[in-house]
């Protein structure tokens, strides 16, 4: 059985045994939790912030994300996992057949992890292949609420 990383009843993201990655998290709670020299800030100036964390490791699974924040409220996560350490790819060996294959591999994932259901109360997750980007991710969309 996969280690669990994603909690099908709260959507929260189950990083660590004391940190969980929820909708009412903070951009200084990632940063506190895992160390501004470990996360990668990219400002957009229009509200939102991107935060990468590469190469967390729980259990047999390596998560590399990015946590998209709008105006300091955590919208939603796009990230990748792998069995061994996630290096940044080059150019050079990408190959869209490839990234079909992680998308169908991610999704996979994602049955062991949730079942069937990609729709929940808290919000959607999926396994998507993006052709402009060329990468294949999880993405985990919070409902907002209010």
């Amino acid at each position: 059985m996969t280690e669990k990383l994603i909690d099908k009843f709260n959507g929260h993201l189950l990083l660590s045994n004391d940190f969980e990655v929820s909708p009412d998290k903070k951009p200084e709670d990632l940063l506190l939790y895992f160390g501004q020299k470990n996360v990668k800030i990219r400002d957009i100036k229009n509200g939102w912030e991107h935060y990468v964390i590469s190469n967390i490791k729980k259990g047999n699974i390596y998560f590399w994300g990015t946590f998209y924040f709008e105006n300091d409220i955590l919208s939603f996560l796009s990230f990748v996992i792998d069995d061994k350490l996630i290096l940044t790819d080059s150019w050079d060996n990408w190959s869209e057949e490839k990234e079909l294959q992680k998308r169908e591999h991610y999704d996979k994932w994602l049955t062991e992890q949730l079942g069937k259901k990609r729709e929940f109360s808290w919000g959607t997750v999926g396994a998507f292949f993006d052709n402009k980007g060329g990468q294949s991710s999880i993405v985990l969309r919070y409902r907002k609420t209010g």
